[in-house]
C-alpha cells in the first residue's frame, strides 16, 4: 500500500469532513493517507479542532516583520510516496522539504491557490512564491482559476488536478430543512429582531472583509427600508468594530463566533447574505443554506468566487457603496428575484459538493502516484523551471 502524506498548518473545523472522506476514498484505491497538522498553542484559532486519527504537532511561530511557522515533522514523512504541502511562504518547513525532494526524488505536490489572491500579482511575496511554486511534481489547484494561475507559471497542465474546493453542502441542505418555525421564532426573540427583511454576515472579521464598507451599506439600506435588520457572526481582529456598531444600532445584532450546524438557524432567519469584501468558502454556506449572497467585484476574492453566477445564484455588483446597496435592495424587495436566486443556490449546493471534491482529490493522488516522468527526476524538475514565464 502506497502512502500519501498531507502536511497542514492547522486543522480548521470545516476540513475534518474532507479529510475523513479522503481517507476512505484513498483506502478504497489501496492508498494510505497520513495527515500531519499543527497546533497553534500560543493563540489558538476559534475554529481549530482535532482530527483524532491524524498526527498533531506543536507549531513554533516567529515574528520577523511577518509571521513564520515551523512544524517539527516526524521522520516517517521521508518514506511517503507523495508529500502534499500547502503553498504558503510562511511555512519554513516547505523549503527544506523542497530541497530534500530535489535530492532524493521523493514526489512532492502543492495544494493551494497558485498565488496570494489578497495581494497584487507583482508583490514581493507573490514574486517569491512564484520562484519556487513550479518545483514540484504535481499540483492540486483549488479551482479552475487557480489552475490557470499555476499554468501561467509554466507548470504542465496534465500535472494539475482541480479539486473544486468545497464543504459538505448536501448535509447542510438537509440540516437546514430540519429547522422548525418555532426554533426560528425563539432565535428572533433571543436576538431582539422585530422587523425585516434580515441580512446576515458570517465569516472572519478582518480588514479584507471590508466591515466599515458593510456598516455604511447597512445604514444606507436601513434608510431606504426602515424595517431592515442585520446579523453578524464571526471572530477576528476587527470584532470590536462589529461590537461597537451593533451597540450603536439596535437593529444590528452580533452573535460572536458561531461554527458548524449552530450557524444554520441564523441563516434561515436571513433573506440575504452581505459580503462586500473577500468571498471564499462562505459562498457555499450561502448556497447550502439558500441565502443569496450579494458581493462586489472586489479584486481580491478567494478562488471560490468563480462559483457565483450573477443573477442565477447570487449578485455581484460594481465595487461602489451605491451599487452594492442597490444589489441588496433588489434581492430583498422582489420575491421573484429572491425565489430565482434561492433556486440557483440550491442547484449550486448540489453541484459543489464535498463528495465531488473528495473524488477529484483522490483521483489526482492516484494520477500523481502513477505518473512516470519522461526523464529522471533530476532532469525533470529543471525542465519545469525553465518554462516559468517570469524568468
Amino acid at each position: 500500500m502506497k502512502t500519501v502524506t498531507i502536511i497542514y498548518r492547522f486543522m480548521p473545523q470545516y476540513r475534518v469532513d474532507f479529510f475523513n472522506g479522503l481517507r476512505t476514498a484513498l483506502r478504497d484505491r489501496g492508498i494510505y493517507l497520513d495527515v500531519i497538522y499543527g497546533k497553534n498553542s500560543s493563540v489558538p484559532r476559534k475554529d481549530e479542532v482535532d482530527l483524532l486519527w491524524a498526527t498533531a504537532v506543536k507549531n513554533r511561530t516567529f515574528q520577523v516583520g511577518l509571521d513564520l511557522c515551523w512544524q517539527p515533522l516526524p521522520g516517517r514523512i521521508r518514506k511517503s510516496d507523495l508529500l502534499i504541502l500547502m503553498q504558503e511562504n510562511k511555512m519554513l518547513n516547505n523549503y527544506g522539504i523542497l530541497l530534500q525532494s530535489r535530492l532524493s526524488g521523493q514526489r512532492l505536490a502543492f495544494w493551494d491557490h497558485g498565488r496570494n489572491l489578497q495581494a497584487e500579482p507583482g508583490s514581493l511575496g507573490n514574486r517569491f512564491k512564484r520562484m519556487y511554486s513550479s518545483r514540484v511534481h504535481w499540483w492540486f489547484a483549488y479551482t479552475q482559476r487557480a489552475k490557470q494561475i499555476v499554468q501561467d507559471m509554466g507548470f504542465p497542465e496534465d500535472r494539475i488536478t482541480v479539486v473544486e474546493n468545497a464543504i459538505d453542502t448536501v448535509r447542510l441542505l438537509g440540516q437546514a430543512r430540519a429547522i422548525t418555525p418555532q426554533q426560528l421564532q425563539e432565535l428572533k426573540l433571543r436576538l431582539g429582531i422585530v422587523g425585516g427583511p434580515v441580512g446576515i454576515y458570517c465569516g472572519g472579521i478582518y480588514s479584507e472583509k471590508r466591515l466599515r464598507f458593510l456598516f455604511s451599506a447597512c445604514e444606507a439600506i436601513r434608510q431606504r427600508m426602515p424595517g431592515f435588520e442585520m446579523i453578524f457572526l464571526g471572530a477576528g481582529p476587527d470584532a470590536p468594530l462589529v461590537s461597537h456598531f451593533c451597540c450603536q444600532h439596535a437593529w444590528a445584532h452580533y452573535a460572536g463566533p458561531v461554527f458548524g450546524d449552530a450557524r444554520i438557524p441564523y441563516f434561515k432567519l436571513a433573506d440575504v447574505f452581505l459580503m462586500p469584501g473577500l468571498v471564499g468558502l462562505a459562498i457555499l454556506d450561502a448556497f447550502a443554506l439558500e441565502t443569496p449572497i450579494v458581493t462586489t467585484n472586489y479584486p481580491h476574492h478567494g478562488p471560490e468566487i468563480e462559483y457565483l453566477r450573477h443573477g442565477e445564484n447570487g449578485v455581484c455588483t460594481e465595487n461602489t457603496l451605491s451599487h452594492f446597496v442597490e444589489g441588496v435592495l433588489m434581492v430583498v424587495s422582489s420575491e421573484e428575484v429572491k425565489a430565482r436566486l434561492t433556486k440557483g443556490c440550491r442547484a449550486s449546493a448540489l453541484y459543489h459538493t464535498l463528495g465531488r471534491m473528495v473524488n477529484n482529490f483522490a483521483g489526482g493522488v492516484s494520477k500523481a502516484l502513477d505518473w512516470q516522468p519522461a526523464h529522471n527526476v533530476y532532469n525533470c524538475l529543471p525542465e519545469v523551471i525553465c518554462h516559468d514565464k517570469s524568468r
